[in-house]
């Protein structure tokens, strides 16, 4: 919208009101028309002279149809002069109305005449015109332009106001759109635009936060991911490295720093070379890198062997791949496994070695059936001895298996009463005892606790102990059985007066298959199994097991366990 200057407004009000002026006069003539009949009918002489000065601001006349002037407000019509040349009269006799707008001789002021023709009975008789001073016209034009004037002023501070106000709304608008984007370039996708009410806004602050829901969204669902990859990299038991183009570690987990004796944070960032536990890897990432195939190497990393496996891993910001290095602890699997050759080895051992000497009893008996039946009967005592050695031998590694297979099954625990069992394994060994006139003395402390353990494991644990002091007591010894409790654990202890285990020997006393060189297994002969089995047992619960010399001779198995 265009504002008007005040010369603009005053043409217009003099336009418009000339305009106004002119159709009043025209009402005025239809009105004063059938006045005007009687005066022309009469050429004058019925004029009603009351209505002469009656117009203060205009002027009426009345003419006859040939310009003589019969009645005027502001004149007395006989000193007139005839009229029939007037503009406002040719006009109106053509058109039916005229108008013009000269200067009045006789009133000495500048006029717009208005006139209209009067008809009787389709012939004309005359003309009626009225007249105002254009001065009236101008002067309330410029009243009326002051007006227009005020009011375009007033309408300008109006809508100066208005765009203001919105051009401010569109600024706010566009700040709040500006800001919510650099939230958004920041990584803040919980940042929302705040709603306008301006509608050109609303449909792109509505995009705008959907957009930053979807990038919230993701981001959370990003984070969920990242998250459950730390807990599954740090709760790994292998160890995790990687290791980028430059050889330096990116990332490190908790298994692997403990494998290097390492601080997880002192390492990362920092190249291999820069820790002799890493040195080792150099050889084995440039490998990967040179070959582009995964390799694997066993290393000795301090006093543990560790099994590392690298593979090459792409990556996008870089043309040179990184290195991911999987470290596994062998060490307990390396000594399972020598422990299990060395026991196949022994069980071998063990078990050929009866099995030679029957068959050389047998084979001797075939060969020479003319033996002495007295040489015969020799052989076959020895060849029953050999047979129940091999038993022995068959049933404890029997019973060694079926330890570890119920170690590994999870077998059901329950609090067990260890002196009742004691004494239930002193009954059942009871001929044993009586045969080798054996003293056996038990002493109970008063406040023993049961242990949480499968009473048959408990049971298996007291008869092996039991077995081996029964088996290397002398006649008429002392058999010595004592059960006292700790602050958190049950303390049993088996001691007889044999030959007693040399100090050196006490530590491998439990290993499978182990049997002293001295007098102590020569006498006795046992399968070396029954130990093994009782120290099985009794870590599966996190308990211990050690050999003492006896309080005079022997030796006391004492086992600790957790209550």
């Amino acid at each position: 919208m265009t504002l008007i200057t005040y010369q603009q407004s005053l043409s217009i009000a003099e336009q418009s009101h000339r305009a106004r002026t002119e159709k009043l006069l025209g009402s005025q003539l239809a009105l004063i028309t059938p006045w005007s009949i009687g005066i022309l009918r009469s050429s004058g002489e019925s004029l009603n002279t009351d209505l002469i000065g009656t117009a203060d601001s205009g002027r009426l006349t009345v003419i006859r149809f040939d310009g003589v002037v019969l009645f005027d407000s502001s004149q007395v019509a006989s000193s007139m002069s005839n009229h029939r040349d007037r503009p406002e009269l040719l006009q109106a006799r053509a058109l039916g109305i005229g108008r013009a707008e000269r200067f009045s001789s006789t009133l000495n002021q500048e006029l717009l005449y208005v006139a209209k023709p009067v008809w009787s009975n389709n012939a004309l008789i005359g003309f009626v015109r009225v007249a105002t001073p254009t001065a009236l016209m101008e002067q309330a034009a410029i009243e009326e332009a002051r007006r227009m004037a005020l009011m375009s002023f007033l309408l300008g501070c109006l809508l100066l106001a208005a765009f203001a106000f919105y051009n401010n709304r569109q600024i706010q608008a566009l700040k709040e759109i500006e800001s919510s984007l650099h939230a958004l370039t920041e990584g803040n996708f919980s940042s929302r635009a705040h709603l306008q009410t301006n509608q050109a806004f609303i449909a792109t602050f509505q995009a705008l936060n959907q957009l930053a829901r979807k990038l919230q969204s993701q981001k959370e669902a990003q984070l969920a991911d990242d998250a459950h990859f730390e807990t599954v990299v740090e709760t790994l038991k292998e160890g995790i490295l990687l290791i980028n183009e430059d050889q330096r570690i990116e990332l490190i987990n908790p298994s692997a720093a403990r494998l290097l004796e390492v601080s997880s944070e002192r390492l990362q960032g920092h190249p291999l070379w820069g820790n002799l536990a890493l040195g080792v890897l150099i050889d084995l990432v440039d490998n990967v890198r040179t070959s582009g195939r995964p390799a694997r190497q066993s290393l000795e990393i301090f006093d543990r062997t560790v099994l590392a496996d690298a593979y090459g891993v792409a990556s996008q910001s870089s043309a040179r791949a990184s290195t991911l290095v999987v470290l596994q602890d062998i060490t307990e699997r390396t000594r399972m496994d020598e422990m299990r050759e060395d026991f196949m080895r022994s069980a071998s051992h063990e078990l050929r070695t009866p099995l030679t000497a029957i068959q050389g009893f047998v084979h001797t008996i075939i060969e020479d059936p003319d033996m002495p039946p007295s040489l015969v009967q020799n052989m076959l005592s020895k060849v029953s001895h050999h047979t129940s050695r091999l038993t022995e031998l068959v049933n404890d590694l029997s019973k060694l298996n079926r330890v570890n297979a119920e170690r590994m099954l999870s077998v059901s625990s329950s609090e067990v009463d260890v002196e009742e069992v004691v004494r239930e394994s002193l009954e059942k060994q009871s001929a044993r005892v009586n045969d080798n006139q054996l003293e056996v003395e038990m002493t109970v402390s008063a406040r023993c606790r049961p242990v949480v353990m499968a009473r048959s494991d408990v049971k298996r644990m007291v008869e092996e102990l039991l077995d081996n002091a029964l088996r290397h007591a002398p006649e008429s010894s002392k058999l010595s059985i004592s059960l006292e409790q700790t602050d958190s654990s049950l303390r049993l202890s088996i001691e007889d007066q044999g030959p007693g285990v040399p100090e050196q020997a006490r530590d491998r006393v439990f290993e499978r298959f182990f049997r002293l060189e001295g007098a102590r297994d020569r006498m006795t002969g046992g399968s070396g199994l029954g130990l093994a089995i009782v120290k099985s047992l009794c870590e599966s619960i996190g308990g211990k097991v050690w050999v003492t010399g006896g309080s005079s001779l022997g030796a006391n198995f004492v086992v600790e366990l957790p209550n």
